[in-house]
């Protein structure tokens, strides 16, 4: 929630980042309808300035391309692995079938 015109319009955004109520006062009707967009605007853009600073990205946006090649890695080193287990389970299945 934020506030305009001294705490006379409060407007709310939802959880969803999208609006979702605007409050204000009598006094703040008064003002004449060029203030009182004025202050709506204000008010309005303050709720979405806050609402974009607490959902902004602590630290920098790490580089797909550069997690991608990373993942590419991993999946090769698992592979191989694989590959050596497949080939150390064939001897062990070797010996065991030829030493009967």
């Amino acid at each position: 929630m934020t506030e305009a015109a001294e705490g006379r319009i409060k407007v709310t955004l939802g959880t969803d980042g999208r609006f979702e109520q605007i409050r204000m006062t009598l006094s703040a009707l008064r003002d004449g309808p060029e203030a009182l967009v004025e202050q709506l605007k204000l008010a309005v853009n303050d709720a979405i300035d806050q609402r974009a600073a607490m959902s902004a990205v602590a630290g920098p946006v790490p580089d797909q391309a550069d997690m991608n090649e990373q993942v590419a890695r991993m999946q090769d080193a698992s592979l191989q692995q694989f590959k050596n287990m497949d080939a150390a389970i064939g001897a062990l299945m070797a010996k065991i079938h030829g030493g009967r």
